[in-house]
């Protein structure tokens, strides 16, 4: 048998072991949209905070850095210290 012919059957067992974890999970499971998009509304202020700055960064990282790179160039370095320092 090749090789790529394992590799593709181990890929399909693995994604069919993966959805039929996740349908046996789904069937235990009793949480709503609401809760889940909301943690129950028992979230603390420090969870909620480093939403946040997790928010910020990830669309600084994907939205604004190119534009940050052409025309700052080597500022990257200051934008890289201030994310260590938030």
């Amino acid at each position: 048998m090749e090789a790529w012919v394992v590799a593709t059957g181990l890929i399909f067992v693995y994604l069919l072991a993966t959805i039929v974890l996740g349908a046996v999970a789904n069937r235990r499971m009793s949480v709503d949209l609401e809760d889940f998009l909301l943690y129950g509304r028992k979230a603390g202020f420090i969870v909620l905070y480093l939403t946040g700055v997790a928010t910020y960064h990830s669309a600084f990282a994907f939205l604004g850095s190119g534009g940050f790179f052409y025309t700052h160039g080597i500022g990257f370095w200051a934008a890289g210290a201030w994310t260590v320092l938030v």
